[in-house]
């Protein structure tokens, strides 16, 4: 069951599990840090917002159907153990591990923590750049307007065209 909901969250980026949470995959887009000159890789963060879950849509129920090789019922019925099972691990054992996703755990305060896995992106390399690298100036809109103009002698040269027929049969 883990490694179907696990395809769903990695396909379409959300997955509520109710009485728990929900699962959002955020794109974090590369950055530079100007003061150690290193270039950061982009990357795929799982956050977990507890409390805040949607009911699963009938699309979720579907894909699990289909990916289980079920119908939406019995699909429904294995979710909902799933979600049942895991609410109970999180709220009575200390620390629960989710393989591929990450760990949840209880704080003092009786909420839960989730500390994500380490992705095969984040293994990507920082790369450190040279200091002129660094500076470069953006490019503004008004310089990536293309200078090309061939689309206007195509124009010209078809009503040239255009006239020349005319004349030979008018």
């Amino acid at each position: 069951m883990q490694e179907h909901i696990h395809k769903y969250l990695v396909l379409y980026h959300k997955l509520s599990i109710p009485k728990l949470g929900s699962f959002v995959i955020k794109n974090e887009p590369a950055y530079v840090d100007a003061e150690s000159g290193q270039l950061f890789p982009p990357r795929q963060v799982l956050v977990f917002e507890e409390g805040s879950y949607a009911a699963s849509d009938r699309f979720f129920f579907d894909f699990l159907a289909e990916e289980m090789g079920v119908d939406a019922v019995a699909a429904i019925q294995a979710f909902n153990e799933f979600s049942g099972r895991l609410t109970q691990e999180v709220s009575s054992k200390e620390e629960v591990n989710l393989s591929g996703w990450g760990r949840f755990s209880k704080t003092e305060t009786g909420s839960i923590d989730f500390t994500a896995d380490t992705a095969v992106l984040e293994l990507l390399p920082v790369i450190a750049l040279e200091k002129e690298v660094i500076e470069v100036e953006p490019i503004t809109h008004e310089e990536m307007i293309p200078t090309d103009y061939w689309w206007a002698y195509a124009i010209v040269l078809l009503i040239l065209g255009l006239g020349a027929l005319a004349y030979y049969y008018l």
